[in-house]
């Protein structure tokens, strides 16, 4: 992701959306990804947001999703997790 942001910066507008935790401990966990269970409030899912922005120090803004998961109810966030969207088209 980062290639592309450093590609197309200032030709398009990146955010980076964090919603339901795929691999949370308490689910299809994989060892090394996580370390913490599926947040259950809004409070518990950006301090988990906040955890991995200090891990990976991303670029490209991050914005949370809300526990109505409505952006990734929209965008159907699984299997695919990149979106461009042009002129209100995806």
């Amino acid at each position: 992701m980062d290639h592309l942001f450093k590609k197309y910066n200032g030709k398009a507008d990146f955010v980076t959306v964090y919603i339901t935790e795929i691999h949370p401990t308490d689910g299809w966990h994989m060892e090394q990804v996580v370390d913490y269970k599926q947040p259950k409030t809004i409070e518990e899912r950006k301090a988990a947001c906040d955890k991995l922005i200090y891990q990976y120090n991303p670029r490209i803004p991050v914005v949370v999703d809300p526990m109505s998961n409505g952006l990734e109810k929209a965008y159907k966030a699984l299997p695919e997790r990149l979106y461009i969207v042009k002129d209100g088209i995806i």
